[in-house]
């Protein structure tokens, strides 16, 4: 539960497409970290991106048409963040936090 006030927000979302029928959002970043293992990925955008994966959300919904509750049950995938510095050849899952 967010209590929407005044103000302005300006972002993009970096890629937004479809997936067996599910809609996702997919920001990249390019943070340099630390460490990169999920649990630290976790934390980083938690404190960091919660907000943003939330206005993207909101915004993604509306724009396909998925505001009513059996919609987005059946048809919203997620966000998530890919971050590039992290990204290995051969494991898909590197930097990815969903």
């Amino acid at each position: 539960p967010y209590r929407i006030e005044r103000g302005v927000v300006k972002g993009f979302i970096d890629y937004l497409f479809e997936h067996d029928g599910r809609v996702y959002v997919c920001d990249w970043k390019s943070d340099t970290l630390a460490r990169w293992d999920d649990a630290h990925l976790a934390e980083h955008c938690a404190r960091h991106y919660d907000v943003q994966a939330r206005l993207y959300t909101l915004a993604a919904l509306r724009l396909c048409g998925l505001e009513d509750p059996a919609r987005f049950d059946a048809r919203w995938g997620g966000v998530m963040f890919v971050f590039l510095r992290a990204r290995r050849a051969g494991e898909p899952r590197s930097g990815v936090f969903f």
